[in-house]
């Protein structure tokens, strides 16, 4: 959670994550879905294949700025 910035998360290959974000005016992009405006909130679980590594349970928000979460993979 930040006020203003820019707030990244490369999660790492294998690993399940289920993140919300929350952006009170900027661009949230979760795992390649990208929104962008005012009051934009959105949600994406992906479940990293038969035998995961891990899991990751991430809720961000930013008053003002962006908010990237990516596979660290790719």
């Amino acid at each position: 959670s930040d006020a203003f910035g820019q707030l990244v998360i490369f999660v790492p290959p294998g690993t399940t994550v289920d993140v919300t974000g929350k952006v009170g005016a900027g661009q949230l992009t979760l795992l390649g879905r990208t929104n962008s405006g005012v009051q934009i909130s959105d949600r994406v679980a992906a479940v990293a294949g038969a035998e995961p590594s891990g899991s990751l349970d991430l809720k961000l928000s930013v008053g003002f700025g962006q908010i990237t979460v990516e596979n660290g993979g790719e």
